[in-house]
């Protein structure tokens, strides 16, 4: 019984260690062990110091990067965002891209270790939503009007679920 008390310890200051020197790959790989569950993972990055903004920031980003694998093998790069709009505290809305945001190149980096967990994450995403709700809107003509679809810029508040939009060009752009 000693020797698993002593795994359990080493790993819980193995955890807390990570969590204070990489807060962010410490979000990520408890977001994605949890399947992006935000309920059973909160309490945990909480109990690490991790704040809430934090939090909300890197899970949005974990699930865009879990969600632009599949959307690519889908859609073309031209009509994926290749930015996303983040609201500080006060309101004001920045543009970030994604090929200079820290966070979100963790988040791509460390979701390929999750095998399957990615896909799962990915397929409840608001980007498949929001990609799926321009499939029903095409009706049978979707596979061949795929080229119309546009992701627009997530919208990222400074605290909550992202907001993700898409819109269907009309049929002569």
């Amino acid at each position: 019984m000693n020797w698993f008390k002593k795994i359990l310890g080493s790993t819980a200051k193995k955890n807390v260690d990570q969590a204070v020197s990489n807060p962010t790959d410490y979000t990520i790989d408890i977001l994605m062990s949890n399947l992006c569950d935000i309920e059973k993972s909160l309490p945990i990055l909480e109990d690490a110091g991790i704040s809430r903004e934090a939090i909300s920031k890197t899970y949005n980003l974990t699930v865009i990067a879990c969600a632009r694998g599949m959307l690519e093998s889908t859609l073309a790069r031209e009509q994926l965002p290749d930015f996303y709009v983040l609201s500080d505290k006060t309101g004001v809305d920045h543009e970030i891209q994604f090929g200079d945001c820290e966070t979100y190149q963790a988040a791509k980096r460390l979701v390929k270790n999750y095998g399957q967990a990615e896909a799962i994450v990915a397929s409840m995403s608001g980007q498949m939503r929001a990609l799926n709700w321009c499939f029903n809107q095409l009706g049978e003509e979707a596979k061949a009007n795929t080229h119309r679809i546009r992701l627009l810029p997530p919208r990222l508040p400074s605290f909550g679920q992202a907001e993700t939009k898409a819109k269907i060009l009309p049929s002569n752009a």
